[in-house]
């Protein structure tokens, strides 16, 4: 009996100082699994927090992510939506609110996931077949 193993990957920053910058979060571990996948010629999933790339405003950060992600993409990994709606809240100066997706109407989580999807669709050319909850929902 053959078996299967899918291995997945959030691509994510955490909410608040504590948790290390971009660098820390996602570059350097993404670089790591990028040499594995290499190595073996695997493909992964990736479930990506859109919602934080839209909001980020660091454009050397953002080419930068966006060139890791489109690298897995061409190693035959895929590139899935991961979604934690408090980015669209949440400033430097004021910490979220709403942290649980169950706190946004649907009228907002609709715009939250379209707004995922064009900005995949503008900069990377990505079409999701796939979703990873976030915000422990």
């Amino acid at each position: 009996m053959k078996s299967s193993i899918y291995l997945t990957f959030d691509y994510e920053v955490f909410l608040g100082n504590k948790s290390g910058g971009i660098e820390d979060c996602l570059l350097v571990p993404t670089e790591r699994i990028l040499k594995i996948i290499k190595s073996y010629k695997v493909p992964v999933t990736f479930y990506v927090d859109f919602g934080f790339l839209i909001q980020l405003k660091n454009e050397n950060f953002l080419n930068q992510i966006i060139a890791q992600l489109k690298e897995l993409s061409d190693l035959g990994s895929s590139i899935q939506l991961h979604l934690h709606p408090h980015w669209f809240n949440t400033t430097k100066t004021d910490s979220c609110k709403r942290f649980y997706i169950d706190q946004y109407s649907q009228t907002e989580i609709q715009d939250f996931v379209i707004r995922c999807f064009d900005f995949a669709n503008d900069r990377m050319k990505l079409k999701f077949t796939s979703y990873r909850a976030g915000s422990l929902n």
